[in-house]
């Protein structure tokens, strides 16, 4: 029976990128590049909050061009599209039958369903290199590090939740998908994110 299967929880620490579950990306919504508001004189490792001004962008699938300056972006393990150059079995003959004409619905509610929670080291900062689609594509363009692309990819899945009501869940006079927190005064360090008191929480409860 269902009731006796164990509980598990999946905690996410520090990844370098992340398989969208659509083809959606935060991009700017003008040509101009988009920077964080820095007039409070807070720099970007000390800052607790988010590191995306997320007003000024857009969650959009790629235009054209975008899209044909990286087109890699999609594919497995950025994405959910068959990658030839790491084949991946589970995704072709289970992921992808979940989704319909292009609409990840079920799949999204399926992932949802699960016990995940992210944590991200607020110096984890470090403009990273793009193992796809050459310098500037940001992996796929994922966003420039790893705590922006730990945000970016949060915030898709609570937008993507509001567009589906997420996925007929009631939480009270809130509603989120899984849970995000940022580890004070640490970088990329695994030993020190799970040994915070939210590594702590988010393993032991």
């Amino acid at each position: 029976p269902e009731a006796d299967l164990p509980q598990v929880r999946v905690v996410v620490a520090n990844p370098r990128s992340f398989a969208y579950l659509d083809n959606r990306r935060y991009f700017t919504l003008s040509d101009q590049t988009a920077a964080a508001d820095d007039d409070d004189g807070i720099s970007p490792a000390d800052n607790d909050g988010t590191l995306t001004p997320f007003d000024k962008y857009q969650l959009r699938p790629p235009s054209a061009a975008e899209e044909d300056g990286c087109k890699e972006f999609n594919r497995y393990e950025w994405g959910l599209d068959e990658n030839e150059e790491v084949p991946a079995p589970y995704i072709i003959n289970n992921v992808q039958k979940l989704i319909d004409q292009g609409d990840n619905s079920e799949l999204f509610c399926r992932y949802v369903s699960r016990d995940i929670v992210y944590l991200s080291g607020q110096r984890d900062i470090e403009t990273l290199g793009s193992q796809i689609c050459g310098q500037g594509k940001e992996d796929g363009y994922q966003g420039p590090s790893r705590r922006e692309r730990s945000e970016r990819f949060f915030a898709s899945l609570q937008l993507r939740g509001r567009e589906v009501e997420f996925c007929g869940r009631s939480g009270g006079e809130t509603t989120q998908v899984h849970d995000r927190h940022v580890v004070k005064n640490v970088g990329h360090d695994h030993g020190l994110i799970f040994q915070s008191q939210e590594g702590m929480q988010a393993m032991f409860g």
